[in-house]
């Protein structure tokens, strides 16, 4: 059974990832630092051992070159990557781990650890709040943020993604036109000119 670490207070965990680029890299990630930044209650003091688990600080509480690394840019996709190894066992079940709902994380997670429903729940609820600030690269090399399937533009904006009609075979319409029965030539000479003005003309 591993040991997964888990915070009831997702909110401060988001918080403090978050806080990482805009502050210092201490010496050592300790509860006094943790305090420092303004997380004073105990109930904050799970973000260390939950940011040595997915590798950014070691065991001594020295921040790692993963942290180092999300200081600096595409930070999420450098969480992305420190997420999918510290919940390795997680992502070879569900290769899309980030998108499952909460029965599914809380099925595996119950039966991966020895922990009571409330902190399998925490657990889960854990994991949901990092998957919220990171992006997660496919076999493709697409990232996809949160779940989300669209990539996005320069804009901030989202690309919907089309097929490529090539790959769709050809599609033939054709068009029934009824005349009425007539002795006159002039009836179908006026018909066949109407026909290529308006339809095979276009």
């Amino acid at each position: 059974m591993k040991n997964y670490p888990y915070i009831t207070k997702t909110g401060t965990l988001k918080s403090a990832i978050e806080a990482i680029p805009k502050t210092g890299s201490p010496a050592k990630f300790t509860i006094k630092y943790l305090q420092s930044l303004g997380y004073k209650s105990p109930n904050d003091r799970p973000v260390i051992p939950i940011l040595k688990f997915i590798g950014f600080l070691g065991s001594d509480g020295a921040p790692t070159e993963n942290y180092k690394k999300y200081r600096g840019g595409q930070r999420d996709i450098v969480l992305g990557n420190a997420i999918k190894t510290a919940y390795a066992d997680l992502f070879s079940v569900y290769s899309d781990a980030y998108q499952k709902d909460d029965e599914s994380l809380y099925n595996f997670f119950s039966s991966h650890t020895t922990l009571g429903e409330k902190a399998l729940k925490a657990t889960a609820g854990t994991f949901k709040a990092l998957c919220s600030l990171a992006k997660f690269t496919n076999e493709a090399g697409d990232t996809n943020k949160n779940g989300a399937n669209d990539a996005p533009d320069r804009n901030g904006g989202s690309n919907i993604i089309t097929p490529n009609i090539k790959n769709y075979p050809p599609i033939n319409i054709n068009i029934e036109l009824q005349v009425p029965p007539s002795t006159d030539p002039a009836v179908y000479e006026n018909f066949f000119k109407a026909l290529k003005k308006h339809i095979l003309d276009n």
